[in-house]
């Protein structure tokens, strides 16, 4: 059969007819247009059994799997610049079009995916598909640039020169693997006064690897980490003054919608966590539920404890505190404990979440005191703003959305005065600490 031959059906209708009810069809993103996905999206869902497209975002395209170590290189042949009196119009003044016609459509940015259309406005020729001068490539366009992604290698000083003089920056993005990210976090911490080692082996987990409770990422088998990486991201430091661990979960890309909700969920859990108040005399086990609650309206859990004791520069687990579900761990939570908040949610084959702070019990001043018992309650030492594109709002409520942003803000309060002399980095936590609707807007 031939597709659009009399008799041969349309792609989506056989596979609405041919599979069972509740099936997922995988789809590469990256080899299907936005119209056809969308097209296959309305006939799985008209065909009414339940069936649904699932993008793999994680695992890559299931044929270049098979190809293993024999798939072809990537094509790597040089740019070139595409001369003026051929073009016929300079890229400066053909970006000014694209924008007067952005501005027209109510558009904020322009993104060129078409080989020959990013050939064409950015006035340069390639040699990547045999018998067509274009090269792999992608350009986007804002009112105030025009950022041209390709391979670096295929960009040769006349090529740069050419897209600096237009206006063009040239990004040619970046993999790194999970052992390359432990080495750097390690650096960073190294470079930290009164650092003396790390808390334990940092958990560097991308993808499938972050559903792992306790990975551990090694050179030769290790995944990498791109533009579309799920990183959950867990680590600590042995310090003159203390004790560390942090875990926090980050997306490089743009997060499915149910990664969104995963994290969001575990989120909620981290904050009823947080702002607990229990009477002295209370084990760690009786607020254990508190952190999984928003996870199982959903039919979510996760099979680790949610907190465990931290020594002051001595071991990162300590007890005899625990928060989790060991109800024969029945010390009290007494004031001045350190614990860790660190609910998450694990996918195994896909991906991971978690969000871990460090907290101290603290007495708490409550309107009153029954039977004359003290109350207590947690005061945050971890200061790391939680990345808001993994955050769907809509689940949340006014209050958990005052709590992130009060989060932010005491993170931004008291980590920016030491990041004077660094405007890069300061910038970077201005951006991550402002309120979510402006962060989401």
């Amino acid at each position: 059969m031939k597709a659009g031959t009399p008799g041969c059906p349309d792609l989506e209708d056989w596979l609405v007819s041919h599979l069972p009810e509740g099936a997922r069809v995988g789809c590469d993103p990256w080899v299907h247009t936005v119209s056809g996905v969308r097209g296959l999206q309305r006939k799985l869902a008209e065909g009414g059994k339940g069936q649904s497209l699932v993008p793999l975002l994680q695992d890559g395209n299931l044929v270049s799997k098979v190809w293993g170590a024999d798939q072809p290189p990537a094509p790597c042949a040089p740019l070139r610049v595409h001369d003026l009196r051929w073009a016929g119009e300079e890229v400066a003044a053909k970006l000014g079009r694209m924008r007067e016609q952005m501005k027209a459509a109510g558009a904020g940015a322009l993104l060129a995916t078409a080989l020959d259309e990013v050939a064409w406005l950015t006035n340069t020729r390639g040699g990547d598909v045999d018998h067509n001068p274009v090269a792999l490539s992608y350009c986007l366009v804002t009112p105030e640039s025009a950022t041209l992604y390709v391979d670096g290698a295929k960009v040769g000083p006349e090529v740069a020169a050419h897209l600096a003089a237009a206006g063009v920056e040239v990004a040619t993005g970046a993999t790194v693997t999970e052992v390359e990210v432990d080495l750097k976090l390690t650096g960073f911490r190294a470079a930290q006064p009164g650092f003396v080692e790390t808390s334990f082996s940092t958990i560097a987990g991308a993808g499938p690897n972050g559903a792992i409770i306790h990975y551990r990422a090694q050179p030769g088998s290790c995944r990498s980490v791109d533009g579309c990486t799920l990183l959950l991201l867990d680590s600590g430091g042995q310090y003159e003054c203390g004790t560390t661990d942090i875990t926090r979960t980050l997306h490089t890309g743009s997060p499915t919608e149910h990664q969104r909700r995963c994290n969001t969920r575990v989120l909620q859990g981290h904050i009823a966590l947080d702002v607990a108040v229990w009477p002295e005399g209370t084990p760690g086990a009786a607020l254990d539920a508190f952190a999984r609650m928003h996870l199982w309206r959903d039919g979510l859990n996760y099979r680790h404890g949610t907190g465990h004791g931290v020594g002051a520069a001595l071991n990162v687990h300590e007890g005899p505190q625990s928060i989790s579900s060991r109800f024969h761990i029945t010390t009290p939570l007494a004031a001045n404990m350190v614990c860790s908040n660190e609910p998450g949610y694990y996918e195994d084959g896909s991906f991971g979440v978690r969000i871990e702070n460090l907290v101290v019990v603290v007495e708490k001043d409550t309107p009153y005191r029954y039977a004359g018992q003290q109350y207590l309650g947690f005061q945050r030492l971890t200061m790391v703003p939680i990345q808001a594109k993994l955050i769907d709002t809509s689940l949340l409520s006014a209050e958990e959305t005052a709590w992130v942003d009060g989060y932010h803000r005491e993170v931004w309060e008291a980590v920016s005065p030491r990041m004077q002399d660094q405007p890069e980095l300061l910038e970077w936590l201005r951006r991550n600490t402002r309120p979510l609707k402006e962060q989401l807007a």
